[in-house]
């Protein structure tokens, strides 16, 4: 994982509003929620932030369960990953990577908050 990131961003901004109203999420059940959660903090903390990423290669899935705190088969986990994927929750990119449109969206949210906290900062200084 990469720290650095994480000390830049060491959160994603999680809107509750657009979280229940995203149909496709309302959608799932709560194990599936629950392990889409877990996925989205290590998409979060990824070296490709919002990718399911290590080592700047597509997270294996053996890997990926250790990452996370839900007990989950493997044969699960490939079901609800492809599901996801179905349901557009999570796209693959060119080189075959999983990543997350929604966290993408949220991190341009975050860098944009942070980003003004620092122009209001200087603002107060002069």
């Amino acid at each position: 994982m990469n720290y650095k990131k994480q000390i830049n961003l060491p959160y994603f901004p999680f809107f509750t509003g657009d979280y229940k109203k995203d149909i496709k999420l309302k959608l799932l059940t709560a194990g599936e929620k629950g392990f889409l959660l877990e996925i989205w903090v290590v998409m979060w903390e990824s070296d490709k932030r919002c990718y399911l990423s290590y080592n700047n290669k597509p997270i294996e899935i053996d890997l990926l369960l250790n990452l996370i705190d839900i007990k989950v088969k493997k044969e699960v986990a490939e079901r609800i990953i492809k599901k996801f994927i179905e349901e557009d929750i999570f796209s693959i990119d060119a080189n075959n990577m999983i990543y997350s449109k929604w966290l993408i969206k949220l991190e341009g949210i975050s860098k944009g908050k942070t980003k003004d906290g620092r122009q209001e900062k200087k603002n107060i200084e002069n």
